[in-house]
């Protein structure tokens, strides 16, 4: 089971729909080529061309037939819970990060998505402001703010 957020199960949604709309007219061009040839190589080269786009179609098509989607926006921000927006603060360098806690399959760390199943996901979670929590290199980082939407 995948736990995804309103806005990552949309956008999963979307990728799906238009990666299928582009593998349906790809399929379309390969039935048009066997049609002229009944050569297995036309065939083979084709199929294997798109090897990635089937997987990633694959992988699309089980996030979403197996999530539950989670919408924390309405709660209190208190503590954390999946969905929410954390500033923290660095508190040897005192630098300020913004993180959301989301699933897995629409977790980005350079964007500052970050796994509720990650180390640091995880132990974020529940905590609240002036909370202090220790990363596994060792860094420590104190919550300064919480929101169910982004930090403008």
């Amino acid at each position: 089971m995948y736990i995804l957020t309103p806005e990552g199960h949309e956008k999963i949604n979307c990728a799906y729909l238009k990666l299928k709309s582009e593998y349906d007219s790809v399929i379309q061009d390969a039935l048009e080529v066997c049609d002229y040839s009944n050569k297995e190589e036309d065939y083979e080269y084709v199929s294997s061309d798109d090897d990635i786009k089937i997987g990633k179609l694959n992988s699309y098509k089980e996030i979403l037939s197996n999530c539950k989607i989670l919408d924390n926006s309405e709660k209190s921000n208190d503590k954390v819970l999946f969905g929410s927006y954390v500033k923290v603060l660095d508190t040897e360098t005192e630098k300020e990060y913004i993180y959301r806690i989301v699933g897995l399959p629409e977790s980005d760390v350079e964007n500052g998505f970050i796994s509720l199943k990650s180390p640091f996901g995880a132990s974020l979670l529940d905590c609240a402001v002036d909370d202090v929590i220790n990363r596994q290199d060792g860094k420590e980082f104190e919550i300064i703010e919480i929101s169910n939407s982004p930090f403008y």
